[in-house]
């Protein structure tokens, strides 16, 4: 291996130490309000809230809620490939 590439990889190698120890430092604020107003502890207290309501939820009624509509998944107009003709 020519020296210079070892010393390439060398160099990406400390370059990626350098990012990991920064990441390590400088970690992100959770208090921080992003650009759509948000904050990061809002987020986990509106999912601690969701969770609780599901869970609630399903203790009154004994089931799970489902969130989307399932109205929309048919299985009546699968085409399987063995149609014929006629039956088209």
């Amino acid at each position: 291996m020519p020296t210079m590439y070892r010393l390439g990889c060398f160099r990406d190698d400390i370059i990626f130490l350098i990012y990991v120890y920064q990441r390590w430092i400088y970690r992100v604020d959770q208090s921080r309000v992003n650009e759509f107003g948000v904050s990061g502890e809002e987020l986990a207290q509106s999912e601690q809230q969701q969770q609780q309501q599901t869970s609630d939820a399903i203790e009154q009624n004994g089931n799970v809620l489902t969130g989307g509509d399932d109205d929309d998944v048919t299985t009546d107009h699968i085409d399987d490939g063995n149609e014929t003709k006629k039956d088209k």
